[in-house]
């Protein structure tokens, strides 16, 4: 028999932002602020004796694209990974994330597959932290959110709450 414990994972899934609704949104700003530099860049206004140099234009609207094919890059890349393993809860918030990040689950109270308002509750999509609660979610409103009994609570989105509710409750009965 092996001393080293045996790995296994329980839940696993990965989250990226996908919602056509953001993909129009950030593509339309990125379109109109680089459209607008390049615009006046290439003459289309006239700015007077004392405007830029022609240079000078041309080098601001290669960093206004530049910068918002970064942006869309960011995006694109970003993606919430989720696992709960024997190992404990982790997450990680790619490239915002250099290393995975362990959620301790001593003094859990509570851990509830739920329906929230992102934007209500916690002002958005990402990594929100509030004085009591640290989110980290990707889309839609699902999620399961893990009580302490301090009163804090971290809410993790998931397109499959009940089986990482389940997932994490598998976890805590293992170490009880």
């Amino acid at each position: 028999m092996s001393t080293k414990e045996e790995h296994t994972v329980y839940f696993q899934e990965q989250q990226q932002f996908r919602q056509i609704w953001l993909w129009l949104l950030l593509i339309v700003v990125s379109a109109l602020s680089s459209g607008t530099v390049l615009w006046i860049a290439t003459g289309g206004v006239v700015l007077g004796e004392d405007a830029m140099s022609t240079n000078g234009l041309t080098s601001l609207a290669v960093i206004s694209v530049t910068m918002n094919a970064l942006i869309l890059a960011l995006f694109f890349t970003m993606r919430l990974t989720v696992e709960v393993s024997t190992s404990g809860l982790f997450v990680q918030f790619k490239p915002l994330h250099r290393k995975v990040r362990k959620i301790e689950l001593k003094d859990v109270t509570l851990v509830e597959s739920i329906t929230y308002s992102a934007l209500l509750e916690y002002g958005g999509y990402g990594i929100r932290k509030r004085r009591k609660a640290t989110a980290y979610n990707v889309s839609g409103n699902q999620g399961v959110r893990i009580h302490y009994e301090n009163g804090y609570h971290y809410l993790i989105g998931s397109s499959r709450p009940d089986a990482l509710a389940q997932a994490i409750n598998a976890y805590l009965a293992q170490k009880a």
